[in-house]
């Protein structure tokens, strides 16, 4: 879930101008709403135990199917990494699931995004590369992500590296395992810009369809625009960059995921090489 207090939503881009009445679970005190998306309401509270501010995102009470809810909860406890937020605790309370993650106080990506505008190579790089390790993180534990997206990537106190930079929203995040079959991927929707094709056109899906969610974030952060379907050499729009950029991304933008790199680490590597000005 993303926990920016500054957005109007914290999962799906629409505000909502309800009254929200602020909920009761023992231990918490809850300070303020902090968006509303498809599946529940986020608030910022604060952890009476310790004094320490968390985000509590609760399921929306018309919601009575809980499955994907659950399998944020678990897929969210499985993992442990730095670039990951937090999960603390889920539980229930008067009939509502919840969910007592890190709160992370700072804006998404999304605000440091204006089009035409580049970021430098390197602080682009350091932003891929935590990324990139928090990708890796949950791949390794045979969890995809499926929604990387700039409104996913929280930055602490708006520092774009190293521990500051949080990947979040784990709503449509499956296990390996369970989107190898077509029947599987009904719910499996993401953003339209950055999800891979296979993911747009409900094929099974591996690491290579998070890998091109981050090829999308890396051109955009390198040239100020997203890819499109015609790829245009970075180095068109980024004369700076050297020469092995371009065929690193436009592998990893290949709409037949057998031509990409096999992993995120992969692509990782060959980019910290690539930007230095090495071939991969």
């Amino acid at each position: 879930m993303s926990l920016d207090p500054s957005r109007e939503s914290v999962v799906d881009g629409t505000a909502s101008n309800e009254t929200v009445c602020m909920p009761h679970i023992p231990g918490y005190e809850f300070i303020e709403p902090l968006g509303e998306g498809g599946t529940g309401i986020v608030f910022r509270a604060m952890r009476l135990a310790d004094d320490e501010l968390v985000a509590v995102k609760i399921l929306h009470p018309a919601l009575s199917d809980q499955r994907s809810w659950d399998r944020e909860s678990r897929l969210m406890s499985a993992v442990k990494h730095r670039n990951l937020v937090a999960i603390h605790e889920a539980g229930e309370a008067d009939g509502r699931p919840y969910l007592v993650v890190e709160y992370v106080p700072g804006p998404s990506l999304r605000k440091f995004l204006t089009p035409g505008f580049p970021w430098s190579p390197q602080a682009a790089w350091l932003l891929i590369d935590a990324v990139a390790g928090a990708l890796s993180a949950l791949h390794f534990h045979g969890i995809l992500h499926l929604d990387l997206k700039p409104e996913n990537i929280l930055l602490r106190g708006g520092s774009a590296h190293g521990d500051a930079v949080k990947l979040t929203d784990f709503g449509l995040a499956r296990g390996q395992h369970e989107v190898q079959s077509l029947a599987a991927l009904d719910a499996v929707q993401s953003s339209m810009c950055y999800s891979s094709p296979e993911q747009r056109h409900g094929l099974p899906l591996d690491v290579r369809s998070d890998l091109f969610s981050l090829a999308v974030l890396t051109y955009e952060l390198l040239t100020g625009h997203l890819p499109g379907r015609v790829y245009v050499p970075v180095r068109k729009r980024q004369p700076e960059l050297g020469p092995h950029v371009d065929p690193l991304l436009q592998a990893a933008l290949a709409r037949d995921p057998a031509e990409r790199p096999p992993s995120v680490e992969t692509f990782r590597r060959d980019l910290a090489a690539a930007l230095a000005g090495g071939e991969a």
